[in-house]
């Protein structure tokens, strides 16, 4: 039997389809927010399930770790499975306690180094590997040590959340009295755990890839333009493939190579990991054992034909990966995929018109209609409107977002505010 944990929109994770006979061998536990919106949807899922149950609050119920402890006790299980985030750690700790982690899975020793911020620059740090200067932070005092050792600016981030959420920019000490009042302590004793790190202002890239028993099978590399972070902003954001086998390409799963090998472990999973391309070489800023967010999905999908991130970690997981779908194209002058999102800022929704898109432009898409109430960015996934895009040069690039970003100009309106030209 394989107990799905569950966050995903069920119209895009098709477990029933990427599984054998759920029916049979899948018990299903989901978030009551990732119930379809079609027709009989839930209906139509629990079909497909030997059994399903669904929760209120997925990310701090706990009974769902505890429901899930007793129906582990009741069959017989080979896997679990976790796509999100959040269920990371709670997956991992369900296999460490069937005793089948350590043959095909992910413990929760294992993960806490792809979870845990402070844990993964601890274990970076071990393997000699380049990576911004950083501290924990859980008090007042270790704050301006901090400030003491990077100077301003400095970035300021939860050690267990990701999409950009709760990251902090600390510019001055009037960004830090922002930080101390909104987001420093649950109550003024007792503090957030936080790690402060030295900032960055290079481009970034981003690598995401198959693990298969601890072994990194294949990644495909992609440049950031502008920063995840410019969102909170009502910036654009985005990123584009790198054709296979550059030079970065290679350094970047070098890297992700030697972090894995502290971990002794046999691991399956997807992962996206980011980096800084300094003048140094690649600098590690982070990674995660689970699928990216976002439009990269669909443009690492379009990219390569075969490679879906959300399909392949559940197979993974599973034990029902097939190594055969691997195509590696080594044709370096390939057409470049990419994605890019404008995300939401406050006001009313006046005009969208996103009809004649740019010639290469494609996947348009938008949640909202005319007249919606829109409220800015608070995570590096919220999207006003999102596309895909192609290329056929490295050179055509900017030129390509130029003409996005044009277009989105003349498309949209936000209350008195047409969307303003990104710098």
């Amino acid at each position: 039997m394989i107990l799905i944990l569950n966050k995903e929109p069920l119209d895009i994770a098709r477990y029933h389809e990427w599984l054998p006979d759920t029916k049979k061998k899948s018990v299903f536990f989901s978030s009551v927010d990732a119930d379809p919106t079609f027709p009989n949807g839930k209906a139509y899922i629990e079909q497909h399930f030997y059994k399903t149950r669904w929760f209120q609050d997925w990310n701090t119920n706990v009974n769902v770790e505890l429901v899930a402890q007793e129906e582990l006790k009741c069959r017989n299980y080979m896997s679990v499975i976790s796509t999100s985030e959040v269920d990371v750690l709670r997956a991992a700790r369900l296999r460490t306690m069937c005793r089948f982690a350590t043959i095909n899975q992910n413990p929760e020793n294992t993960l806490v180094g792809f979870r845990d911020k402070i844990k993964m620059r601890k274990i970076a740090e071990k393997m000699h590997i380049l990576q911004p200067r950083y501290k924990a932070v859980s008090s007042l005092n270790d704050l301006k040590e901090a400030v003491q050792e990077f100077g301003f600016p400095m970035i300021i981030k939860p050690t267990l959340l990701g999409g950009s959420i709760g990251i902090h920019v600390i510019k001055d000490h009037k960004d830090i009295e922002n930080f101390l009042q909104k987001d420093a302590t649950k109550t003024p004793d007792c503090w957030n755990i936080f790690i402060a790190e030295e900032f960055i202002q290079t481009p970034m890239l981003h690598l995401d890839g198959i693990v298969q028993d601890g072994n990194v099978l294949y990644s495909i590399a992609s440049r950031y333009f502008n920063f995840c972070l410019d969102a909170f902003n009502g910036l654009y954001h985005g990123s584009v493939t790198l054709p296979h086998g550059t030079n970065l390409h290679i350094e970047a799963e070098k890297i992700i190579k030697q972090f894995m090998s502290n971990l002794g472990i046999c691991t399956n999973f997807t992962f996206h990991a980011e980096f800084f391309d300094t003048e140094h070489g690649l600098c590690f800023c982070e990674i995660a054992a689970r699928p990216a967010g976002g439009r990269i999905r669909d443009t690492i999908l379009e990219a390569t034909g075969w490679f879906d991130i959300l399909k392949t970690h559940v197979q993974l997981q599973a034990k029902c990966f097939d190594k055969t779908e691997i195509h590696i194209s080594s044709n370096k002058n390939d057409t470049q995929t990419g994605w890019i999102v404008y995300p939401p800022i406050n006001g009313i929704l006046h005009q969208l018109n996103i009809n004649h898109p740019p010639h290469g432009v494609f996947g348009i898409q938008s949640k909202y209609t005319i007249g919606s109430r829109l409220e800015r960015a608070t995570h590096s996934g919220d999207e006003l409107v999102s596309c895909l895009f192609k290329v056929k040069k490295t050179e055509d690039i900017m030129s390509q977002i130029n003409a996005i970003s044009t277009w989105f100009n003349e498309s949209i309106c936000v209350a008195n505010n047409a969307v303003g030209k990104i710098q």
